[in-house]
């Protein structure tokens, strides 16, 4: 760092005047700067800093900008001879012309760069390390693979109960409803009066409860992959009965009206065969009856 002495008393003085005038926001950023370490560099920046408050901007009422204070401060300057200001203006030309850069200053010199901590670590140190971080993966993997076998076995017995129940005992009543169903439907289709309202109606629950019954029979069949049976003596995969399945899905309304039409007039004709037959002997007994009790007097003259 050069001594103060070097720049005298009236250039400290001016630099003093100049930092009392500035403003907050420039004197903000004049503090937030580091100053060079190094002599030259300093030397280099006082002088642009005296440069430039001496090229305060001026007009003809005076000095124009924040520089106005520190140039009210330092009172008039001396008026130059005629002629001097050219040459004055000149030579700071020649002198700015001249004067080198000024380099930006280091936010850090190589004596107060951060340095970085650095730690040893023994082949030793590495290998438990190295050991632990095994133990704990190991730790976690088996966890993992409890938690994936926990989740097999409950999803396993949860299926196997869903599926032996869908086959077994769901079966049967689904089987029973589409069998109930069925018997609905025929009271109505061969009573007496005919209802078409109610008959289609009761159809449509008919096929609706053998729909059930197929659906039921596709999806209880998966206990067969879920439980499997194994092979028979005889080499031959064994499966679940499931007891339940679709049985009247191929049929229509328009088949089975006509099933009924045809059941109803064979029903008719049978009824009304064994009516007339029924009356034919009737008539035969009571003619031999007849004929017997007046055979019966005859004789007995």
């Amino acid at each position: 760092m050069a001594d103060d002495n070097e720049f005298g008393p009236l250039f400290r003085a001016a630099v003093e005047q100049h930092v009392a005038a500035m403003s907050n926001e420039d004197f903000a950023k004049l503090t937030a700067l580091r100053p060079p370490t190094d002599a030259a560099s300093t030397r280099r920046a006082i002088a642009t800093k005296a440069q430039q408050m001496w090229d305060t901007p001026r007009d003809h009422n005076g000095v124009i900008g924040s520089m106005a204070a520190a140039a009210a401060a330092r009172g008039p300057r001396p008026a130059a001879p005629h002629g001097s200001h050219r040459r004055n203006r000149r030579s700071h030309h020649r002198a700015d012309s001249q004067s080198p850069p000024t380099a930006p200053s280091p936010a850090f010199t190589d004596k107060e760069k951060p340095k970085m901590a650095t730690t040893t670590t023994t082949p030793e140190q590495i290998a438990e390390q190295y050991a632990a971080a095994e133990a704990d993966a190991a730790r976690h993997r088996a966890k993992l693979d409890a938690i994936k076998d926990a989740e097999n076995a409950e999803r396993h017995r949860v299926q196997l109960e869903h599926f032996t129940d869908a086959a077994g005992p769901r079966a049967t009543r689904y089987r029973d409803e589409r069998d109930d169903a069925h018997r609905r439907l025929d009271d109505l289709a061969y009573a007496p009066q005919v209802d078409l309202n109610k008959l289609f109606t009761a159809f449509l629950a008919f096929k609706e409860s053998d729909a059930k019954a197929g659906a039921l029979r596709n999806h209880a069949h998966r206990i067969n992959t879920i439980a499997p049976l194994g092979r028979n003596h005889v080499g031959a995969d064994q499966a679940h009965v499931i007891h339940c399945d679709s049985l009247y899905e191929r049929l229509t309304w328009g088949q089975y009206l006509e099933q009924v039409a045809t059941e109803r007039t064979r029903r008719a004709g049978s009824q009304h065969a064994a009516e007339i037959e029924s009356e034919a002997s009737q008539k035969v007994s009571a003619a031999v009856e007849q004929a017997r009790t007046a055979t019966a007097a005859d004789g007995s003259d």
